[in-house]
């Protein structure tokens, strides 16, 4: 932990339980399974807990316009190979977190919705070059339900802001 966390006293368990009690309260109503709630509680946790830097592969993107840079643009320009199902994923978890947690923010400078199908096709194109079911499966189900998961976000970040001075740790 760094000396950040340790001061807080903040794990990386701890942000997830923070991002899934939230998640619970405003999914209410959104159907939304309890293995996906754990699923984006652990994406935004751990974007929430990655410094921001040169290497979009791996730093938290500020703007959706990044995500289509790295993960469509470098392809149609560069080399066209396959890519693997994690990277496919990590693509799709980035719009969910931007598209979904910052909707509101994205909304004034692209198309929402057009994202939400971007973000459900990473999805969809992990789940079909996944090989174990369970897994396939699951990233299918996201894919098909990715607008209604971005709004589930969207509804969160909504909920922290107002709730923003009662943080229960």
């Amino acid at each position: 932990m760094d000396a950040f966390g340790e001061m807080l006293g903040v794990t990386h368990f701890d942000t997830i339980k923070f991002f899934h009690q939230g998640l619970k309260e405003v999914s209410v109503g959104r159907n939304v399974t309890p293995e996906t709630k754990v699923y984006i509680a652990s994406i935004l946790a751990d974007f929430a807990q990655t410094p921001r830097g040169e290497d979009l592969t791996v730093a938290t993107p500020t703007n959706l316009a990044e995500i289509f840079d790295a993960f469509v643009l470098s392809r149609l320009i560069g080399k066209p190979t396959r890519p693997s199902p994690e990277l496919l994923e990590v693509a799709g978890a980035r719009c969910l977190l931007v598209n979904g947690f910052f909707r509101d923010y994205m909304r004034r400078r692209h198309s929402v919705e057009w994202f939400d199908k971007l973000g459900s096709s990473f999805y969809d194109q992990a789940g079909s070059y996944q090989k174990k079911a369970e897994k396939r499966s699951f990233l299918k189900e996201i894919a098909g339900d990715f607008s209604n998961l971005a709004e589930t976000c969207s509804a969160l970040n909504k909920h922290l802001q107002e709730s923003k001075y009662l943080l229960q740790l």
